[in-house]
Order: structure tokens, then C-alpha cells, then sequence
């Protein structure tokens, strides 16, 4: 039996033939199926089943099966998912799918866009007009049961409308390609208007503006509004684009009320698409342009007058005009530079320049200029102001006059205004009697001149003449003439009549003369002889320099000035000072307790000295005996003084200074030791002992003794130990008496040489004379060590100084001496500082400063 796809086929279709099997009871049955094929039996499964009673209950049966493949062309290919009619919106989406029934073997479907393959590998982009389209690359062929499909998307826009999409399918067994095709519809809205007219329009102008689409379809409608209005305008003009879509223009007709606030219009158009998402639109706005008023200009109020070398301010004011006017400002020809203000409706122009005195009487314009106006229009402002003169000039006629001939002086002003007032100084005297004129100046002023007629002296020459020039605003100009008077030579700088000078200064001399004609030559003279000494400079220029004066070039002076015609002379004295000299006085006076005694000094010098006694109150320093000289003045006078001492006392003794001054130095004192006798007393304060001194020796050294009284005349002294008077020997040695500090102090001092234990002890030391005795006691004693000293502070510190004190201990013997060692910072070296102990054993404390070197 026979089957189709499972269904079984007539048995009239098929025929059987039987024939014997090779093997015994057996046959073998050929059954043929004669077809003929349709493009429907392509692919059907034919198969051929053997029936038999053996195979009644087998589970398996015999079958043989074919499938058919039959060659035949496709049908005509068909688009679905866009009809004819269909309208896409910009934006949406379509799928369009091409399916073909039929083929064998299997056609292939390609997409085309105006007749370009879009393929699977790229993009293919479609060049139209001023547009740039894409689209999506087909879905690859698709085989579906009986046919094959594949699909293309599509987007709505400008580019697609119009667009024409083709689907072809080819076959080996078609001798062409079978195609259909379909062509898209978008409605789509513009993408923007363009608005062309004026940007500037007078008020009332009619003014024409045109709005233009871009491309549309359908058609845009537009719309407009003039200041938010809606505004009829003509019938639109709808023209097709060649890139596609429609283009719609419009043109408005209109004209503007004069509304005075109005100064803008804002004229808006709007295009309308129905399948649009919104409409478009753009706005353009006309500047309203109105004419100014007219213009003022005026100076700006100052303080009193103008006056040249000040700023002046002048304002030009416009009132209104749209948009705000231009304002242009010229003084005669020179453009100005302004300030613009616009204040509400008001345009203001303002302008600061320094006036001169040419700007006098000069007109300021100022132009007003607008879109609204054809030509400027101008105001016009006159300057009047002051100014002072600028210069001044003189001179003399005749230039050169004689004495006592008549001479004027004229001085001449430039322009001012008000007219200037002339003034005649010299020497700081205002001159009167000067005659003054006026005549018109330049730019409205006045020229003033001034003469002053005069009869010269000799003293006039090269006398400058001043003449003032001010007319009361603060500027003063002036001249200056000088006077050439000829006459003979006269002094005008000479020698004082005496000339002072310190002995070895050196001596300057000025003699001048003036003469006219010149020159001047000089000659100086000492005595009836012209100076030609060495050491002198100088003489014929007027200047004489006397080097290293000394008092024998003292005496009579003078200076000659010559001319070509006369020679005039000048005397003078000149007198050289010199300090003190030959101070004279008594070195030593001796006088008697209640006597009477005078001491006389003198001193030579130019100018005479002044000569004063005073008392040195300090004359316990016998190297110093001219220093520290203090005390009132006891007795003063011109060239000498007289000391007198009435009733002397032991307080008179003393030593006395001579002091001589005069203008040029002071000389050293001299001194006068002045000496009231008296019996010898001691010099200083005993020990605690009554002993008047100690000395400390060691066994075979030597010990000292220094014994010292005030006494006058001078005393003898002698030394006595255990009742034994003792004389110079090998061991003693007794100094000759000295006067110590050249008045009434005497000292005599005794040495014990190798000192042994039997020469310690108490010495006794008596000084007499004719007033008295005096005896004091001294004890040569073993050495004994001094204590350590206590309380040992560092203080006052600096950078490079400290001070450093102590107490003394009294445990011991007295110390004579101090030894401070110390250590600079970085060195290892110890540096010494000594310190005496003083003029007393009993000092409780001591001190010593410590210097560094900085």
C-alpha cells in the first residue's frame, strides 16, 4: 500500500507485479506509484507498506519511504505590516515583512531602498536632498513552513516619507526576479520657522515681515502675534521642498501706534502641524525709533568767576528718542571727550576740561545725533572766563647810562583780563612814581605797560629792577632789568677796620671793589710795603691768605683797588691773639698760725688773660696735682691775681691752683703749696691695738715700716726699738724723709733685713720739730695666714664683664691682697685678677670687676 504523508493513496495510483522468490514458496511483489508532481508534493514523505498474513500479530511491519523533492519557482512575493493608505507618524516604528511561498530550491529574499540592496553587513545610508537617512540592515531570510520570509524596520521621519521599499526574490529557476513593493507615507511636523524683517521701524511706519517654514508634511499652518496678539496676515504661500515635505510662507503687513513708552515690538510667528508633537515658533523684535528732543547745553555753575588753569564742566541734556541718541561735544574744532548718563528718558552728556585763556569767548556745540534723524542736531554755549598774564617782559633805555642821566625802565604785560596792575620792587623796596598804560590784548584782554624814569648812582650798577605783574587771581608773573651804570671804582666788601686771628690759623682777607668799565686789580700793603712774603697767597683776585699766622705779623694793613682810570684804598689793622703764657707763681709759701700772707700770680696772653686762685680739694694724688681742681674762686684779675690767706690756720694748708683764660685757650694751672705751721699729728686712724702699723716677716726676709705725719716745717724722725735709738747699717736701713704730697705729709720708712726671732717686736717711730713730737708704734710680727674669704657672689653680668665680691674673714691675719683666677668659656686656661685690700685693714668687704674682650 501506498501512503502520502501518513494518508493513504488510491489504490488506482499504483499497480503491483508478482514474482517468483529464488527460494521454494516464496514470491516477490513490485509495486509502482506513477506521479505527477505538483510544487505541493515538494517534500512529502511517500512511503510503501507491505501487507501479509504472516506479519498479522509481528510488532513490526515493512515499510519503505521516499521523500519528494520537486524543482519549482516560488510564488510572488508579499509585504505585510504597511498598506497602502497607511500614514506613519514621525518616530514610529513599523515592521515590514516580505514573505514568498513555494521554491525549491529555497529562493532568497533581499530588501531594496530606491532601488539600493540593504544587506546584512552595514548600514546602508541613503543620500536624499539635504537629509542623511539611516536604516536599520534587514533580518536575515527567515524559512517558515511553505515559504520564506524576512523583515526590514522602518522609522518615521522626514527622510522615510516618500520613501519606496522593494522586496525581490530570486531563484535558479527564475529567469528574473520577482519583486513588490511598497512606498511609505510620514506626516511629520517643522523643525523650525526663519523670520526675516526690519530690526529698526519708526513709530507709525507700516513694516513688512516674513515667516518661512522648514519643510512639513502635510503643510504647516501659520500663525501670528504681534505684542502677544493675534494678527491676521495674508494668504500663506505653500511650496514643495526638494529635499521633501512642504514649506510654508507667510508675509505680515503691519504698522505701529505711537505710544510714547513703547520703545520695542516683539513681532512672533508660529508654525502648526496637526500630527506635531507642538508647534514651532521664533520671535522678532523691532526696535521702535523715536526722535530726541531738542538739545541743551550749559556750563556748569562754579564759585565765582572761571578762571584760565581751571576745569569747567559743560552738560548737553536730550530729552527722549529711541534708541537713546548719540551726543557729540566740540569746543571751535576739537572733539571732547564726554560722559554718557542715561537717566529715565533723559540722555545726558557731560564733559571737564582745564581752560586756557584762548578758551575765552570759544563756543562749546554739542550735536545730538539718532536713527530718527537725518542730520545732527545742535546746541551751542559761549565760555567767559578770566585769565591772568602769562608772562611779562623788560627792559632798559638807553642800555648803558651814566651817573646821575636819566634812564626808564619799561615793563609790558601779555594779555589778561581783567587788566593786570604793574609793581616796582628792588632790594625788597616798593618804587612808586611809575607811569602805566593799556591797549587790547588777545583773546579779549589787556596789555599793560608800566615806565619808571630814574637817575642812577654808581651803587645802581647791576641793580636788578623787578616789576609785578598780578591782576588778583593768584598768578603773579614777573620781570627782572638790571641797571649798567658807568662810574669809578667803590668798595663793596673791605677788611673789618681790625681783624682778630688766633696765632697759627690762617688768615683769609676779602676786599672786593666795583667799577664800571672794569676790571679791578688789588695790591696789599703792611705797612708802606706790599705784601710779597712767603707764606702768602693770593692778593690780585681780591683774596689774601696769611698762612700760619704769629703774633709779629700783628699791625697796620691795607688793600688798593685799581682801575685803568683811578685807584681808591681801604686801611685795617690786624691783631693776632694767643693764649695764655709765663704763668707765674709762688711753687711753696710757708706762714705761721695766725699770720697773714698773700700770693701773687701773673700770666701773659693777647687778649690779657683772666687770672683765678682756687683750692685743689683733692690733692692726695701726687701725680695728679693739676687735675680735679675744684672749689669757688678765692681771688681773680686781668693779667695777675693776688691770693691773700688772713689769720692761717692748719685748715688753710693746702695746695692752691692759678688758673689764666682768654678767648683763644686756657692755659694749665700752676700750683702754690700753701703751709701754715704746726706740730706733727698722724696721717690716718691707729689699729684696734693703738698700734699705728704691723708688718709681717718671715725669718731671714725683711720687714717694712712706713711712718708718716702731717707737720710743718719739716720734721726729724727717729726709730727706736727696746729704748735703742736705731741708725742706717746692714740691718736697718732708714729712708730720707720725704714730702709726700708736696705740702705738709712726711714719711720715713724703716727696713729690718734678715729678720731673725730676736727682731720682733715693737718699734717706735717720733717725729718732732719746732711745734711738737709725735711718736708711733709698729710691730714687726711671724707671718700668720689670712682666712678664706666669705659670701663669694657673681653679679652684674654682662657679655663681657661680671663683678665678683666678698667678705673678708677675720679668722687669721689681715690679707693685703686678693687673687681671683677664672676660666673663659672654651678655654682651658685660668686667667689672674689681683685685688688690694684697701686703705684699711679692717675693710669688710671686697670687690674686683672681671673684663673680658668683648
Amino acid at each position: 500500500m501506498w501512503y502520502r504523508d501518513g494518508l493513504m493513496l488510491d489504490q488506482d495510483l499504483h499497480e503491483e507485479q508478482l514474482e517468483p522468490s529464488a527460494k521454494a514458496r516464496r514470491w516477490s511483489v513490485r509495486s509502482k506509484l506513477l506521479l505527477r508532481p505538483t510544487p505541493a508534493d515538494n517534500g512529502q514523505q511517500y512511503s510503501c507498506r507491505a501487507l501479509h498474513p504472516a506479519l498479522k500479530d509481528s510488532p513490526t511491519s515493512l515499510v519503505a519511504s521516499v521523500i519528494l523533492s520537486v524543482l519549482h519557482p516560488p510564488s510572488a512575493p508579499a509585504i505585510t505590516g504597511y498598506a497602502a493608505g497607511d500614514v506613519l507618524l514621525e518616530g514610529q516604528r513599523r515592521n515590514l515583512t516580505c514573505r514568498v511561498l513555494g521554491g525549491n530550491p529555497r529562493p532568497w529574499v533581499l530588501w531594496y531602498r530606491h532601488g539600493r540592496p540593504l544587506d546584512h553587513a552595514s548600514i546602508n545610508q541613503v543620500h536624499r536632498a539635504d537629509a542623511t537617512v539611516s536604516t536599520k540592515a534587514p533580518i536575515s531570510n527567515v524559512r517558515e513552513p511553505g515559504g520564506v520570509s524576512s523583515s526590514q524596520q522602518v522609522t518615521g521621519s522626514r527622510q522615510e516619507d516618500g520613501a519606496e521599499y522593494e522586496c525581490r526574490v530570486t531563484s535558479p529557476l527564475l529567469q528574473a526576479p520577482l519583486s513588490t513593493r511598497v512606498a511609505l507615507a510620514v506626516h511629520y511636523g517643522p523643525k523650525g520657522v526663519d523670520v526675516t524683517g526690519p530690526s529698526v521701524v519708526a513709530a507709525g511706519q507700516e513694516f513688512v515681515v516674513v515667516c518661512r517654514s522648514f519643510p512639513s508634511n502635510p503643510p504647516a499652518t501659520i500663525t501670528w502675534l504681534v505684542q502677544g496678539e493675534r494678527t491676521p496676515a495674508g494668504p500663506p504661500v505653500i511650496t514643495e521642498d526638494e529635499g521633501g515635505g512642504w514649506v510654508t510662507t507667510s508675509r505680515l503687513t503691519h504698522y505701529l501706534t505711537r505710544m510714547r513708552k513703547m520703545s520695542e515690538a516683539t513681532v512672533e510667528c508660529r508654525a502648526h502641524n496637526p500630527d506635531a508633537e507642538g508647534d514651532v515658533s521664533r520671535k522678532h523684535v523691532i526696535t521702535i525709533i523715536k526722535r530726541p528732543g531738542t538739545p541743551v547745553v550749559e556750563v556748569v555753575e562754579a564759585e565765582g568767576a572761571v578762571v584760565a588753569g581751571n576745569t569747567l564742566g559743560v552738560v548737553c541734556t536730550t530729552d527722549g528718542g529711541n534708541p537713546p541718541p548719540n551726543i557729540t561735544m566740540y569746543k571751535g574744532n576739537e572733539k571732547l571727550p564726554i560722559k554718557v548718563i542715561h537717566e529715565g528718558t533723559m540722555t545726558k552728556a557731560g564733559t571737564e576740561f582745564k581752560v586756557t585763556a584762548a578758551d575765552n569767548e570759544a563756543e562749546v556745540k554739542c550735536d545730538v545725533t539718532s536713527l530718527a534723524t537725518k542730520k545732527p542736531m545742535s546746541a551751542f554755549t559761549t565760555i567767559h572766563l578770566l585769565f591772568p598774564a602769562w608772562e611779562v617782559s623788560g627792559w632798559v633805555s638807553p642800555s648803558t647810562v651814566e651817573e646821575d642821566q636819566q634812564v626808564t625802565l619799561t615793563c609790558e604785560t601779555s594779555s589778561s583780563l581783567p587788566p593786570s596792575n604793574i609793581t616796582w620792587h628792588s632790594r625788597g623796596v616798593t618804587l612808586e612814581g611809575a607811569v602805566t598804560k593799556h591797549t587790547p590784548g588777545v583773546f579779549g584782554g589787556t596789555v599793560t605797560r608800566s615806565e619808571l624814569v630814574l637817575k642812577p648812582k654808581a651803587e645802581d650798577n647791576e641793580k636788578v629792577f623787578v616789576c609785578e605783574a598780578d591782576n588778583d587771581l593768584g598768578v603773579i608773573v614777573t620781570a627782572n632789568v638790571t641797571l649798567n651804570v658807568l662810574h669809578e671804582p667803590v668798595w663793596v666788601t673791605t677788611p673789618a677796620q681790625t681783624v682778630e686771628v688766633e696765632e697759627g690759623d690762617d688768615l683769609l682777607l676779602l676786599a672786593l671793589a666795583a667799577a664800571n668799565p672794569g676790571p679791578v686789580s688789588y695790591s696789599w700793603w703792611r705797612g708802606p710795603s706790599v705784601i710779597e712774603d712767603m707764606g702768602v697767597k693770593g692778593g690780585a683776585d681780591g683774596r689774601l691768605i696769611l698762612s700760619n699766622i704769629d703774633r709779629q705779623q700783628s699791625g697796620n694793613y691795607s688793600v688798593t683797588a685799581h682801575t685803568s682810570s683811578t685807584d681808591i684804598t681801604a686801611y685795617f689793622s690786624v691783631v693776632v691773639q694767643y693764649g695764655p703764657e709765663e704763668i707765674v707763681a709762688a711753687e711753696r709759701v710757708v706762714v705761721d698760725e695766725d699770720k697773714t700772707t698773700s700770693i701773687l700770680c701773673h700770666a701773659d696772653g693777647n687778649p690779657t688773660p683772666n687770672v683765678t686762685w682756687t683750692r685743689d680739694n683733692n690733692n692726695n694724688n701726687n701725680n695728679n696735682i693739676y687735675i680735679n681742681s675744684s672749689g669757688a674762686v678765692l681771688a681773680s684779675g686781668i693779667g695777675e691775681a693776688k691770693l691773700l690767706v688772713e689769720h692761717a690756720s692748719k685748715a688753710d694748708t693746702g695746695l692752691y691752683l692759678c688758673h689764666a683764660s682768654n678767648s683763644v685757650a686756657s692755659a694749665a694751672p700752676v700750683y702754690t703749696a700753701l703751709v701754715v705751721t704746726q706740730a706733727p699729728t698722724p696721717t690716718g686712724p691707729s689699729l684696734e691695738t693703738g698700734e699705728a702699723g704691723k708688718s709681717w716677716a718671715a725669718v731671714g726676709a725683711s720687714g717694712r715700716f712706713d711712718c708718716r705725719v702731717r707737720t710743718a716745717p719739716e720734721p726729724q724722725f727717729r726709730w727706736t726699738v727696746n729704748e735703742r735709738e736705731l741708725q742706717n747699717s746692714r740691718k736697718y736701713s732708714i729712708h730720707i724723709p720725704q714730702l709726700v704730697d708736696g705740702v705738709v705729709e712726711w714719711s720715713s720708712v724703716l727696713e729690718v733685713r734678715s729678720v731673725t726671732i730676736r727682731d720682733y717686736g715693737v718699734y717706735t717711730c717720733t717725729a718732732a720739730n719746732g711745734k711738737g713730737a709725735h711718736a708711733a708704734n709698729f710691730t714687726l710680727s711671724p707671718p700668720v695666714l689670712p682666712g678664706p674669704p666669705l659670701d663669694v657672689n657673681v653679679t652684674v653680668v654682662s657679655g663681657n664683664s661680671a663683678l665678683i665680691s666678698w667678705s673678708h674673714n677675720r679668722m687669721g691675719a689681715p690679707a693685703t691682697g686678693f687673687t681671683v683666677k677664672y676660666q673663659a668659656s672654651g678655654s682651658p686656661d685660668y686667667m689672674v685678677s689681683g685685688s688690694e685690700v684697701g686703705s684699711g685693714v679692717g675693710n669688710e668687704v671686697g670687690r674686683v670687676w672681671i673684663l673680658g674682650s668683648g
